[in-house]
């Protein structure tokens, strides 16, 4: 699917390519069936959130893309559950420990939210840069201007 930028557009986009994450008919029990569309709906509902604050569509499609392919491959509810949570990472008191269903797009774009309540503890801060890094290919402290237009047009590796 290709990404438009426009918010709009690019949440329509979405719910279409939504269609194929949708069990088959009878090939789960009643209760998966309902999980899957229950995460389905809640993972469009988050992509609209993410752009309606300003985030890069091309950013929200890949934390789509990825849900949507958790969310086909899923078979318990229990999974379908933790897939609709998000990527909320657990400080163990020394590091950032993540589950079997974390997107680093989606921890980055969760860590930027939260820094517009407050900021960031110096671990939070730490672990946000690092996603940046690893999502981006460049390290938001020595990265060039050029390497920023980059980013925010799409390139970045």
């Amino acid at each position: 699917m290709m990404i438009t930028g426009n918010k709009e557009l690019d949440n329509i986009m979405e719910i279409a390519e939504a269609v194929f994450a949708c069990p088959e008919a009878g090939k789960y029990n009643k209760a998966v069936e309902e999980a899957k569309y229950e995460a389905i709906q809640k993972t469009l509902k988050t992509m609209q959130y993410y752009r309606e604050h300003g985030f890069m569509s091309n950013l929200v499609h890949t934390i789509f893309s990825k849900k949507m392919d958790m969310i086909k491959n899923a078979n318990t509810v229990k999974d379908l559950k933790e897939i609709e949570k998000g990527s909320l990472p657990h400080f163990n008191g020394n590091s950032f420990m993540t589950g079997p269903y974390h997107i680093p797009e989606e921890e980055m774009i969760l860590w930027s939210l939260t820094s517009l309540k407050g900021p960031l503890i110096p671990q939070g801060l730490k672990r946000y840069m690092d996603l940046f890094k690893q999502v981006f290919g460049v390290d938001p402290n020595t990265c060039t201007d050029e390497e920023l237009r980059r980013i925010h047009l799409g390139e970045a590796s």
